[in-house]
Parts: C-alpha cells; sequence; structure tokens
C-alpha cells in the first residue's frame, strides 16, 4: 500500500510532546512538524525532525526533501539548520530550505539508522 505521509509522535514518558510528518504527494516530499509551546527550546523539534529524516533517506529511498518556515517563526529555521537542512529562500512568504542524502567518499549514499525499526 503507497502512503502519501508518514506521521511520527514525539513522545517523552508517554507524553505526547508533538508529531512530524514526512508528505509525500508532492513533486518533491516535504517535512512539517508541530510542537507544544511548553516544550520549545529544549532540543524535542530537532530530534523529531532528525528521526523522521532518517526514514526518509533510510527506508523510503528519497533523494530531496523540502521543508519551509514562516519569518516570524526563526526558530523553526534553526530546527531545520541543525537537522542539515540548506535555505533556498524564500517563496509564497515563507523562507523555504532543501536537504538531499548525506554522500560518503565514495559518492553513494551512507546509511542512516531508521528509527521505524528496531534494534540499532
Amino acid at each position: 500500500m503507497d502512503r502519501s505521509a508518514y506521521v511520527l509522535g514525539l513522545d517523552l514518558d508517554g507524553d505526547l510532546l508533538g508529531i512530524t510528518k514526512l508528505h509525500l504527494d508532492r513533486p518533491v516530499a516535504a517535512l512539517s512538524y508541530i510542537l507544544r509551546a511548553d516544550v520549545w527550546g529544549k532540543g524535542h523539534a530537532t530530534e523529531a525532525v532528525r528521526r523522521i529524516l532518517a526514514l526518509g533517506f533510510g527506508r523510503l529511498g528519497l533523494t530531496e526533501i523540502h521543508a519551509k518556515h514562516h519569518p516570524d517563526n526563526p526558530a523553526s529555521g534553526r530546527v531545520l539548520l541543525k537537522a542539515g537542512f540548506v535555505p533556498t529562500g524564500e517563496h509564497a512568504g515563507f523562507n523555504t530550505y532543501t536537504l538531499r542524502p548525506p554522500q560518503t567518499a565514495g559518492g553513494l549514499r551512507s546509511r542512516t539508522r531508521d528509527p521505524t525499526t528496531s534494534g540499532g
């Protein structure tokens, strides 16, 4: 069954802090996330983004993921930069970003851990 999106919940001790979503129903996959305001600034969003990127570039084999944020929310931009995204400009009033999978010295994609599977 084909999926148009993957959604991962960010849970801490049984408490849902937010979600991150990988949208596959677009010409290029796109990332979005939302986090409760009372847990901002503690690294949770960055961790959630890194986990869904591992899924996208690992098991799903994506070659590029896009993201955007409103200019009035610079903290979201910092999350994307920490996760490895590269700014690409502005579109329709949003700051835009792109990320491609990491490359190895030989030019092949490196393997990333898929957080949806057991083991390490």
